[in-house]
């Protein structure tokens, strides 16, 4: 039980890393947008393309980790 509940916090802190690391380069990138609008003239694409990625990862990863927790709360 005591290696379930280990593996039970540890996905919940992994999404939650995740999570936090989205927001921080979220804010970051639209920081920089706003402090330097020019550069991002010059990158082909859209300047919030990073935020969507981090975005789509930081889903699938919370997406995982809450299948398992839902498991492993099942079986506790």
């Amino acid at each position: 039980m005591v290696c379930i509940e280990k593996l039970y916090k540890n996905l919940d802190l992994f999404m939650h890393s995740f999570i936090c690391v989205f927001i921080g380069h979220s804010l970051f990138v639209i920081w920089d947008y706003n402090d330097k609008p020019m550069l991002y003239e010059l990158i082909e694409g859209n300047w919030y393309d990073s935020i969507i990625h981090y975005g789509i990862i930081a889903l699938v990863v919370s997406i995982v980790c809450t299948v398992g927790k839902i498991i492993i709360k099942k079986k506790l």
